[in-house]
């Protein structure tokens, strides 16, 4: 898996690490804005889902209203989709986005023969403090040179996990993929067949960069677009009643386990899918032309 993703590093955004990235830029912040029919700079825009946003009552307007909160200064679009119930007046179908998420101090290792645990420069230092009476601070005031003894253990004690490694070899790898994106992150998951990962799916969803033309920033806003009302409108699946495929099968005639050899095991699957034609054709009255090579 290690090998994987270090192979689809070239298509993997770095973005996706820190979820701080895609604040009032993530599903929440677009269902908002379509209810408030807002458009997020950079985000899709969408149809008005109400058409009574600007008709307000006659008798009750924003002087007269002892609960209105007027606010002189201009709110900008990340304002009213961050707070919504806030800065707007009618708040409705809006959804709460996260505000914050733990800060990632993961810095992606771009040479591999770097051990797991170092230094990065990106990392400033923390300065030194400048000032003289706090250097000049000393602790333990209260107890003489000499009253101090030096602590030692006891014979027979040994720090823990002493004869174990700081970092092997695939540590590097395994932290790699602690903050790598699904699926690389999952160790384990549901049997399925052979499929498509779409790898390149999150380019759409980050802040198209302003140097982009027009059109490719176009782009972005309509694969947003269509990706928010698909997100909007799906609904979660059914509870079906589990179905066995293969038992299913193996109580039918034209299904059955064999030890034959795999010749006679191919013409018996031929001979019974021939069967299985002409039942079916001979069941919806179908007129054909009967070819047996049998």
């Amino acid at each position: 898996m290690a090998t994987l993703h270090r192979l689809a590093g070239q298509l993997l955004s770095d973005n996706l690490i820190d979820r701080n990235y895609f604040y009032l830029f993530d599903k929440e912040s677009f269902f908002t804005a379509k209810a408030l029919n807002m458009c997020i700079p950079g985000g899709p825009k969408f149809e008005p889902l109400y058409r009574d946003m600007d008709q307000g009552d006659e008798d009750w307007n924003e002087f007269n209203d002892i609960t209105k909160l007027i606010i002189r200064s201009p709110l900008r679009t990340e304002y009213r989709i961050a707070f919504p119930h806030l800065y707007n007046n009618r708040p409705r179908k809006v959804k709460l986005g996260a505000y914050h998420s733990p800060m990632v101090m993961y810095v992606k290792t771009e040479d591999p023969d770097l051990p797991a645990f170092y230094y990065d420069p990106l990392i400033h230092p923390i300065s030194s403090n400048t000032n003289k009476e706090r250097r000049k601070r000393k602790f333990y005031d209260d107890y003489d040179d000499e009253e101090k003894d030096d602590f030692t253990l006891p014979e027979g004690v040994e720090p823990l996990l002493k004869d174990t490694k700081l970092y092997t070899d695939t540590t590097s790898a395994g932290i790699s993929l602690l903050f790598a994106p699904r699926p690389f992150n999952m160790r384990s998951g549901r049997t399925r067949r052979s499929k498509d990962i779409p790898l390149v799916s999150e380019w759409f969803k980050e802040h198209c960069p302003q140097s982009y033309p027009v059109k490719v920033r176009v782009s972005y806003q309509k694969l947003l677009k269509c990706y928010v009302l698909n997100e909007l409108h799906s609904r979660p699946p059914k509870s079906h009643k589990k179905k066995h495929l293969f038992r299913s099968l193996a109580a039918t005639k034209f299904f059955q386990s064999t030890e034959l050899d795999w010749v006679e095991a191919g013409l018996q699957v031929c001979r019974q899918g021939h069967n299985m034609l002409n039942l079916l054709i001979h069941r919806k009255g179908l007129n054909y032309l009967h070819l047996d090579y049998i």
